[in-house]
C-alpha cells in the first residue's frame, strides 16, 4: 500500500496523523470548507488486510479508530466506499450508526442508486456524520 494512506491509518501501519492527507479542495463556493482524504491506489487490498491482521481487535471499528482524530474539525464527514460486501463496507456502516449519546439526525447512511437501462449496475454508499 501506499506509504501513507487511510488503509495503512485502519491498519495501524501509518506513521504520521491522518490530517497530514487531506487535501483542500480549492475554488468556488467550497474554498477551504471541504476537504478529500483521497483513497490509495491500492486500496483492494484493505479487505483481505483487515480480514488477516492482528493488529485490529474489532474489525468494524478500524475505520472508527482511524478517523476518531479528526471528528472535532469537521461539521461533516462523509465516507464513500464501493459496493461491496467486505470489511470495508462493514468499517463504513459502523462507522455511520449512531453512537450512545448521539442526538437523532446526527448520523446516518444514505444510499444512491445511479440507474441505467437494464437495471441499475452502480451503487454507492455514504455515511455522514455530524458534530453539530
Amino acid at each position: 500500500m501506499d506509504e501513507a494512506s487511510l488503509a495503512k491509518h485502519m491498519l495501524k501501519e501509518a506513521k504520521g496523523e491522518l490530517g497530514e492527507l487531506l487535501v483542500p479542495i480549492k475554488g468556488g463556493d467550497f474554498e477551504e470548507h471541504l476537504w478529500l482524504l483521497p483513497a490509495c491506489k491500492d486500496a483492494f487490498l484493505l479487505d483481505a488486510k483487515l480480514a488477516t491482521t492482528k493488529a485490529v481487535r474489532i474489525k468494524e471499528s478500524a475505520l472508527e479508530k482511524a478517523v476518531e482524530p479528526l471528528e472535532q474539525e469537521f461539521d461533516y464527514i462523509v465516507v464513500d466506499c464501493p459496493p461491496s460486501l467486505g470489511y470495508s463496507m462493514d468499517t463504513a456502516l459502523y462507522y455511520g450508526r449512531t453512537r450512545d449519546g448521539e442526538e437523532d439526525g446526527t448520523s446516518g447512511v444514505w444510499s444512491r442508486f445511479w440507474p441505467r437501462t437494464p437495471p441499475p449496475t452502480r451503487t454507492t454508499c455514504s455515511m455522514a456524520r455530524s458534530r453539530t
